[in-house]
Parts: structure tokens; C-alpha cells; sequence
């Protein structure tokens, strides 16, 4: 009999169940405005199915907790993440042959472990419908890289998109990204096979795409001769990634093949072990991290624009009362700014620099009542 569940070793206290783990994903990935709560009902009069919330497009929103329950459900089956159930007083860990069957699917959507046939033995039915959790930190790590990988795939998507319009390839990439993918690889080269690193499904597809539209020149090894030669005619030729192993007894890290067509021969050679250019990798590896950089700096600049704005606040507070506040923490207790700062995570020059811009004064030094600067 296949095992669908193990013992499991010690157990973190911060554990999580799976409907909050379905709204932790639409969160992060969407945003808090889409966990609003869903009502879904049928109209008594027309029969027809209606979904009630505050989230901004209530239909939409359900097609994304959907989509979270679907991410977690690959999650556990892959042992991306592993559930753990309790029963009697010891800890089991469910195994990915439990998340593959039809239980595993619908134990998803109701948090709870589930075996539509019916429990198979005494052990499973002691913990059938008990719901089960996952250790908060290995969670939190996993919501962190699958955001990565959704900002990547949302980036990429776009770019493609764009690509197939009417826009041209100069507008979307730059020129210097197109001169640096199609400088033809010879002397510095990386495997293009490395692209694996990223653990991205999308950054193949985009790979894929600029190679066959001519924008990333590649070279391979040909099965034929051995010769290593840049690849003409990209569009005739699909890449195959490891996974799925080509012709003959050699393995290779990405290879291009011609597509298969019903009543041709098979061509005559193949190319492996690809290879680009080391300028077209650095071109390549920027465009797929940049959502993720951009993701960092822009939540950088947010967190900043929010501290400015609560130092704004604190001095109107001051100037209602007809005074400024004071730099440092005075006798009487009053909070000085730089104390404020450290208080706040706010560098003590950037407050300074802000006190200076919002009280028209030299940094430190704000005017006394007869418009002389005055010292502390």
C-alpha cells in the first residue's frame, strides 16, 4: 500500500492551516484589498449564482483564491511544503502520494484531511477530518520566493506581450540589451542551460522566445560532427531543457532540435550543450531580475515616503501649538527629533535634512522668536 502519511520529526509552535496560507498567497501576491471576505449564494428568483464583497472585482477575486489553493496544492505535492496533521497527542506528516490523490484536492479547499473513499485503516481514520498545518517559517519562505517568482512571471508575460505587438524589439528591450543578446558567442560563453538557476518555468518561455525571434544568439554543439556553430534560422529549431533527453547517449544541459512534424524524418543532427555569449547572460539575468530589484527599491522608497510623512505630522503638531519641536529631548521630557529618528529607523542626517527644509533653517538650528538662529 502506498503511505500517505509518516511520522514526523520535532514540530515548530508557529503553524499555520491551509485557508490562511490560500489568503496569505492572494495577499502577497494581489494585495490585502482581494481577502475581503466572499459571500456566494443563488438568487432564489433567477436561479443564477451571485458573489458578494468589497473586493474590488468580486468574480475576480474568487478566480485568485482559486488560484492560491491550486499554488498550495502543487506546493504540497512537490514537498514545496510539507502539512503535518496531529492525532492522539503525536505529529504526522502527510506525503506527497496523499496531495496527488482526489482527497488531497478537495483537503485543500476544506483544511481539513479528507479520504473520499472512506479511511483505508484505524490510523487514517483517527486523523480523517482533523485539518492540518504547516511550520509559519518554512511557509514564510516559500510566500516569499513563489512572490519573486510572480513579480518574474508577470514581468516577463509583458515583455513577450509586447514583443508580439506592434511594438518593435529597440522600444521594449533598448538597444543596448539587442546588441549585447545578439553578440554572437565565441570567446567568453555561459551554458545557456543556466538559466535554470532562477527555477522558473516563464524565464524558459522568455529564453525560448527572444532565441526563436532571432533577439539571443546561440551556438551549440552539432550531434552530427561535433562542430560547435551558431545556430541559423532560429525559428526552425525548438530548445529542450533537462528533462527531457535527446537522441543518443550524451546528456546536455539545453539542446535545439527540430520540431517534430507527422511524416518527416527526423533531421539528421541536433545541437547540444547551447551556449551564449557572457554579455548576452548579463543582459538576459538583468531583465529577469529586474521586477524583483525594482520590487525592493520601490518598497524602500514607499517605507521612506512614510517616515517623511510622520515627520511632517509630528511638526504641524508643534507648529498648532505655535513652536518647533526641539532637536534633541529636553529637560521636561519633550522627544527631540533625533531621538524621534532612532525611535523611527530615520538616519539622523536625513532628519536633520528634513528639519532644515521644514523649518527654513540651518540643519540644527532653528530661528528664534526675532528670526536670529539660536542654538539648542
Amino acid at each position: 500500500m502506498i503511505p500517505l502519511f509518516a511520522p514526523a520529526g520535532s514540530i515548530s509552535a508557529d503553524l499555520i492551516t491551509g485557508p490562511d496560507m490560500a489568503t496569505r498567497i492572494v495577499a502577497k501576491l494581489h494585495g490585502e484589498e482581494w481577502v475581503r471576505p466572499l459571500a456566494v449564494f443563488q438568487n432564489s428568483k433567477t436561479g443564477e449564482i451571485e458573489i458578494r464583497s468589497e473586493a474590488p472585482d468580486p468574480e475576480a477575486a474568487v478566480r485568485k483564491l482559486a488560484c492560491a489553493y491550486e499554488m498550495l496544492l502543487r506546493a504540497l505535492q512537490s514537498r514545496a511544503l510539507v502539512a503535518t496533521v496531529e492525532a492522539n497527542g503525536r505529529w504526522l506528516n502527510m506525503t506527497s502520494n496523499y496531495w496527488n490523490t482526489a482527497s488531497g484536492y478537495n483537503a485543500t479547499r476544506e483544511g481539513r484531511i479528507m479520504f473520499t473513499g472512506g479511511a483505508m485503516n484505524e490510523e487514517a481514520a483517527q486523523i480523517e477530518g482533523r485539518p492540518f498545518f504547516v511550520e509559519e517559517p518554512k511557509f514564510q519562505a516559500w510566500l516569499e520566493i513563489t512572490s519573486d517568482e510572480h513579480k518574474k512571471s508577470r514581468f516577463l508575460g509583458q515583455i513577450i506581450e509586447r514583443l508580439q505587438s506592434s511594438e518593435s524589439a529597440g522600444e521594449v528591450l533598448g538597444q543596448d540589451v539587442i546588441a549585447a543578446m545578439r553578440r554572437e558567442p565565441s570567446y567568453e560563453t555561459v551554458p545557456l542551460g543556466g538559466v535554470q538557476i532562477f527555477h522558473s518555468l516563464v524565464v524558459l518561455e522568455f529564453s525560448e522566445h527572444l532565441f526563436r525571434e532571432g533577439l539571443l544568439r546561440v551556438s551549440g554543439l552539432r550531434s552530427d560532427n561535433g562542430n560547435r556553430e551558431l545556430i541559423d534560422h532560429p525559428r526552425d529549431w525548438e530548445i529542450e531543457w533537462p528533462g527531457a533527453k535527446p537522441r543518443g547517449d550524451y546528456d546536455s544541459e539545453a539542446y535545439a532540435k527540430r520540431p517534430f512534424e507527422w511524416g518527416q524524418h527526423d533531421h539528421p543532427y541536433l545541437y547540444k550543450d547551447l551556449e551564449i555569449s557572457r554579455s548576452a547572460w548579463n543582459a538576459l539575468e538583468a531583465l529577469i531580475q529586474s521586477p524583483v530589484r525594482r520590487a525592493v527599491i520601490d518598497d524602500a522608497v514607499r517605507q521612506s515616503e512614510d517616515k517623511r510623512i510622520a515627520y511632517e505630522q509630528r511638526i504641524a503638531k508643534f507648529k498648532k501649538d505655535g513652536k518647533n519641536p526641539p532637536l534633541e529631548t529636553t529637560k521636561a521630557g519633550t522627544l527631540g527629533d533625533r531621538e524621534w529618528a532612532v525611535e523611527n529607523g530615520v538616519p539622523r542626517d536625513v532628519v536633520e535634512g528634513w528639519r532644515a527644509e521644514l523649518l527654513a533653517t540651518k540643519r540644527g538650528r532653528p530661528k528664534n522668536s526675532a528670526g536670529n538662529s539660536a542654538g539648542k
